[in-house]
């Protein structure tokens, strides 16, 4: 009888640890987010990278810094800078940034389907996509980028479009890490490549990830167009100047 009640204990833990899913943290020392953004003067890449760690207010902060970040126009360099530190924390799900006395939770990963949030962009789905066979639960938002690619927040990563931050976001809405001109590019451990984007988009449309939204489907079209405020176009352009592929088209 003990030996029964044993057994019985044991397969019991055990399927308690099997359906636990541990979570994948965002924040990491020595993560480096790689990412692009479209300016009216051109295109820069600059990155994020966690140097180290701090104590504020009794808990566990890191210490993050942006470099690399420039403005070229006709292919001369008019502006690089740098930023930092920038203090982000981690807890349940959720990340704070904190960059002098601004300090708000930037980042909620507890989010479910159907979910309105400010702006009244709504959580369309949470999907898992594999990504160098890791899978990453995946939160998708009703919005798109210049490159017509919904915003997603991913679990290990951040955002598709700013990674870990939310310190920008577009008016009309207020999704923190939602800049319609940013790309995440890539995320690395040290040297090691934990994740792609053109890796992300190939998985998210392998695997048939439903592309649904309460919104107007745009013309039919080689890939989405945008206006210069980030607004989806839903019908042929008339003259004028637009974004497509995160470069600009102009319509005679």
């Amino acid at each position: 009888m003990k030996r029964i009640v044993l057994i019985c204990c044991i397969l019991s833990m055990a399927l308690m640890g099997y359906a636990k899913k541990e979570y994948l943290p965002i924040l990491k020392v020595g993560r480096q987010w790689n990412l692009v953004d479209v300016y009216q003067k051109g295109i820069g890449e600059y990155h994020y990278r966690i140097d180290g760690t701090e104590a504020v207010d009794g808990k566990e902060c890191f210490l993050t810094y942006a470099s690399g970040y420039e403005i070229q126009e006709h292919g001369c360099t008019i502006s690089k800078g740098s930023g930092g530190p920038y203090y982000l924390s981690e807890k349940d799900g959720k990340i704070n940034y904190m960059f002098g006395e601004i300090s708000r939770d930037v980042i909620d990963l507890t989010l479910d389907t159907g979910t309105s949030i400010p702006g009244k962009v709504m959580v369309l789905s949470i999907d898992t996509i594999p990504v160098f066979d890791i899978p990453y639960r995946c939160i998708r938002f009703g919005i798109w980028n210049y490159w017509g690619e919904p915003l997603y927040w991913i679990e290990g990563i951040g955002s598709t479009w700013n990674g870990p931050f939310g310190d920008r976001f577009d008016s009309g809405h207020e999704i923190p890490g939602s800049f319609y001109g940013t790309r995440l590019l890539s995320v690395f451990d040290g040297d090691k490549c934990i994740f792609d984007i053109d890796e992300f988009n190939k998985s998210r449309l392998a695997t048939r990830v439903k592309e649904c939204n309460d919104y107007p489907q745009p013309y039919e079209s080689s890939s989405a167009i945008f206006d210069l405020q980030g607004r989806r176009l839903t019908q042929k352009p008339a003259k004028g100047v637009y974004i497509q592929d995160g470069k600009k088209v102009i319509v005679k």
